[in-house]
Parts: C-alpha cells; sequence; structure tokens
C-alpha cells in the first residue's frame, strides 16, 4: 500500500472527528444554549450546568464568539444553586459589567451576589471589626439612622482621556464602599465597570466623599454602601 493511499484512509477515517471541529462555534454555542434552557424547563439543573459550562469553554476558545445577554446570569443562578459560590460571583460579576445589564432581566440577583461577595470579603479580611448593612432581608435595622452625606455636589464624575479617545459610549459604574465611624469613605471597589478606566476614575471620586456617620442606637458604627456613577456620552 503506498503512503498516499494510508493518508487518504487516514483522512476518511477521520473525517466525522474533522467535522465536529470544523462546527461554527456559533452553531456549537446556539446548540448548548438551547440545550441548557430544556433542561433548566426540565428542572434538570445538573445537567443544564454542565451545557452551560460547555458554553463557557466555547466562549474561552474563542474569546470573539458573543454568548446570549442573559448567558452570565442564567451561569450565576445556576452555579448559586449548585453551590459554586465562588463560580456564581464571578459569572455574576461578568455579567454585570455587560453594557445595559442594568435595564435587563436578573441585574438585580447578579449585582447582590457581586455586592456580597465584596461586604463578605472586607468582614473577613478584618474579622474583629463590625461592618453593619442598613437592612437586613430588606427591612431596616432598627435603631439605625443611615450615613447623610456632606458634600454631595463635589467631585463629578470625569470621563477618563482613554474612554473620550475610545469614544466610549459613558455608562454607569456601581462602587462598593466602606463608611467608617468617623464618616470616612475606605476600601471603594468599581463592581460594575464600564471599562476605560472609568471604574477606577469612579472609586477616586467616591473616596472623595465626606458623610456624617451612621449610628446604631446612637453609637456611630461603620456601614457598607453601594452607590451609581453615571458618566455621560
Amino acid at each position: 500500500m503506498t503512503s498516499r493511499i494510508q493518508v487518504l484512509l487516514l483522512l476518511i477515517a477521520a473525517a466525522p472527528v474533522l467535522a465536529q471541529v470544523e462546527t461554527p462555534p456559533e452553531a456549537e454555542a446556539e446548540r448548548l444554549w438551547a440545550e441548557a434552557t430544556r433542561l433548566i424547563q426540565l428542572d434538570q439543573l445538573p445537567e443544564a450546568l454542565s451545557a452551560l459550562d460547555d458554553m463557557v469553554e466555547l466562549e474561552a476558545l474563542h474569546p470573539g464568539l458573543e454568548l446570549p445577554p442573559l448567558f452570565w446570569a442564567v451561569h450565576a443562578a445556576a452555579a448559586e444553586e449548585e453551590g459554586l459560590h465562588d463560580v456564581a460571583v464571578s459569572s455574576a460579576l461578568r455579567y454585570v459589567d455587560q453594557r445595559n445589564s442594568n435595564a435587563a432581566e436578573h441585574y438585580g440577583f447578579a449585582l447582590r451576589l457581586v455586592v456580597d461577595a465584596d461586604l463578605e470579603a472586607l468582614r473577613l479580611a478584618d474579622p474583629d471589626r463590625e461592618i453593619h448593612t442598613l437592612n437586613v432581608d430588606g427591612k431596616p435595622v432598627e435603631g439605625m439612622e443611615p450615613p447623610a452625606r456632606k458634600n454631595p455636589h463635589s467631585y463629578p464624575p470625569r470621563k477618563t482621556a482613554w474612554a473620550r479617545e475610545a469614544g466610549a459610549y459613558g455608562g454607569a459604574a456601581v462602587i462598593g464602599f466602606v463608611i467608617d465611624e468617623r464618616g470616612r469613605v475606605e476600601d471603594p471597589v468599581a463592581l460594575q465597570d464600564p471599562g476605560y478606566g472609568l471604574g477606577l476614575e469612579a472609586a477616586r471620586a467616591v473616596k472623595r466623599y465626606k458623610f456624617k456617620p451612621a449610628t446604631l442606637h446612637g453609637e456611630p458604627v461603620a456601614v457598607y454602601r453601594i452607590v451609581t456613577i453615571n458618566f455621560p456620552p
């Protein structure tokens, strides 16, 4: 048998594998999304999460691949339901960073995962310090007086040179931070970042805020807050 015939036979044997490799990633993502959606409707969540994970891998192999707008929110919800909290937070962060995600379904759920993770990290970093929230389970904390900002019109956000050069549309940054017992801002971080350095610029602006501190039963306490900084188009 000549070497040319051997090569042809090998190619014929490998044809099904080659066809699978050459499947367009967009078509494969569409198939996996349909499968995940069907499995979620059948309440087969572990199997649905497996299909969603395959889409994550596909997106990693093809960085230009566009996934459905709700993908990362659905992946976050499925991962959280299956007890994969860190995975859920990572996907939620990708979802809230999407353009116009705050006008879409599941935004509140995804943002809450990101906010809770930031607060948990701050508490773990300093376990001897108590950082309060203004609400627990959606209800105001009894005896809590919220902080009051002293300079509400100071330090408006500015679009960065990077954003101007890129022709960025503007956008919104959500900043999480602590207001300490003296009313000073600590640890501002962009939980939703529109990119082009705007998240960092928003965090710097929030760092300059000054507050009358929150009190709990008359005593000053540290509280965690979030604020949305909007940048003009």
